[in-house]
């Protein structure tokens, strides 16, 4: 795990409320 995926995962989890399980499909799957 490189620097900038633990950071990345950190992140999400101290803003648990600002995102779901759908928002990152969108985001993987690059759909608006």
């Amino acid at each position: 795990m490189t620097p900038l995926h633990l950071e990345s995962i950190l992140f999400l989890k101290v803003n648990r409320s600002y995102w779901s399980a759908a928002t990152v499909r969108k985001v993987v799957r690059g759909t608006q």
